[in-house]
């Protein structure tokens, strides 16, 4: 399945959340909670130019909107770190990424 026919899949059962990392937009989408412990984990999609799923530790402490706050800066770090791996494979400087 390529990237674009996840999305209207996706479309249909959860709303995404739109990210712009650089000059890439992508599309963060969470598919779920799980309780583990003392934290929730948090089961997400990103689908940009390529697509990823991450799980996500939230301490179960935190209020739905630090958890929100996590979970994005969570997947945006994770994007910016892809970039700057490609970019470094690709002989570009890091510094060169507009966040």
């Amino acid at each position: 399945m390529t990237n674009g026919d996840f999305k209207p899949a996706l479309n249909d059962l959860v709303k995404s959340v739109p990210v712009v990392v650089g000059d890439q937009r992508w599309d963060v989408y969470v598919l779920g909670l799980s309780l583990s412990g003392p934290d929730w984990l948090v089961h997400a999609a990103v689908i940009g130019p390529d697509s990823y799923t991450f799980t996500i530790p939230v301490p179960r402490t935190l209020t739905v909107r630090a958890i929100a706050r996590t979970v994005l800066d969570s997947v945006v770090d994770r994007m910016v770190d892809k970039m700057i791996e490609g970019a470094n494979r690709a002989s570009h400087a890091a510094g060169d990424l507009r966040l």
